[in-house]
């Protein structure tokens, strides 16, 4: 589990590129799968653990130039924000910002953009690789 701004993010380890994600404790779980779907899930993490993860949360200043790998995925510091890639879907690419984060799927014609409230929005490709380009 990672924290962007308010949000804490889950990276699958069983997964092809899946994420789930949750702005708020006791707030609905989403997941996103490799193909960019956004959905509810049911599934409740313990009392108090969100707001753990939230107090710790994943810093540039703390993953080396090189990257971290676990698991399947890899973290990159870009400036102020981390670049997060899958080695088994290279065509992938989540990017934490201090708003939130970006999904990008290469292989497609669009991504999604959600903010730290956890509220989404679809986007395009084009505008997705935008964001990611101007980290």
């Amino acid at each position: 589990l990672a924290a962007s701004g308010h949000q804490v993010i889950e990276l699958m380890h069983a997964s092809e590129g899946w994420i789930q994600f949750c702005a708020l404790e006791g707030g609905m779980l989403k997941q996103i799968s490799k193909n960019g779907l956004l959905m509810d899930v049911n599934r409740w993490y313990g009392p108090g653990l969100l707001e753990q993860v939230k107090s710790n949360p994943l810093k540039t200043s703390l993953i080396p130039t090189a990257g971290l790998t676990f698991g399947p995925w890899t973290c990159t510091p870009q400036g102020k924000q981390i670049a997060i890639s899958h080695r088994d879907d290279p065509s992938k690419a989540l990017l934490l910002t201090q708003e939130g984060f970006v999904f990008v799927d290469h292989g497609s014609t669009r991504g999604l953009s959600v903010d730290s409230f956890g509220a989404t929005k679809y986007i395009t490709t084009d505008e997705a690789e935008r964001l990611l380009s101007a980290a």
